[in-house]
């Protein structure tokens, strides 16, 4: 299974940064505490789906992953249906 998504990830974060960025309504100051907080929310979704990979939290960090938009159908594939089931289930369910 290729989970090497962080360019994606980062991709999109980079993109966020980029309209923040860019937006001259705000002031200097607004947009840099604007770029940090983005960057803290986006850390810590991140680390709650790389960090510490241990069996006891495969399972939340798929679903992490999943809600992120990170794993694609194909990596999903992988998994027996029931695993992909209980994936959809808790992703729906953290949504919420």
């Amino acid at each position: 299974m290729c989970l090497n998504r962080n360019g994606k990830s980062s991709e999109r974060v980079l993109d966020e940064l980029g309209r923040i960025w860019c937006d001259a309504s705000q002031s200097h100051h607004e947009r840099f505490l604007e770029v940090y907080r983005l960057l803290q929310d986006r850390n810590y979704e991140l680390s709650q789906a790389f960090d510490g990979p241990r069996r006891s939290q495969m399972l939340m960090q798929l679903v992490t992953m999943h809600t992120l938009g990170l794993l694609e159908a194909e990596d999903l594939a992988r998994f027996t249906p029931k695993t992909q089931e209980t994936i959809a289930a808790l992703a729906e369910f953290s949504s919420e």
